[in-house]
C-alpha cells in the first residue's frame, strides 16, 4: 500500500518502526507515519501508532483532505 504525502506539506511520508522496551509489551513493534519535512508539523509522527503497518497507512491516507482542496481552488484561481 503506497503511503500518501504529508496533507501539511505535501512532503513525502515514511513508515516508522518502533519497538516496545517495557516489561509490559517488551519487543512488540508500533507502527506510526512521519512527514520527512523537519519544518512540518508531522515530522515526529502522529503518535497514531498501530500494531500493524497496513491500519497507520490507512489511516494516514485518509487524513484531512483540506490541503488538498485549498491546492485545486488555488490552481483555478478561487
Amino acid at each position: 500500500m503506497k503511503i500518501k504525502p504529508c496533507p501539511f506539506c505535501g512532503s513525502e511520508a515514511k513508515l516508522k518502526i518502533t519497538e516496545d522496551n517495557s516489561d509490559y509489551d517488551y519487543g512488540k513493534k508500533y507502527y506510526d507515519i512521519r512527514c520527512t519535512n523537519k519544518d512540518c508539523y508531522l515530522c515526529d509522527g502522529a503518535d497514531w501508532n498501530q500494531s500493524r503497518p497496513e491500519d497507520i497507512i490507512e489511516i494516514w491516507n485518509k487524513r484531512n483532505k483540506q490541503k488538498e482542496r485549498d491546492d485545486k481552488l488555488t490552481e483555478l484561481g478561487i
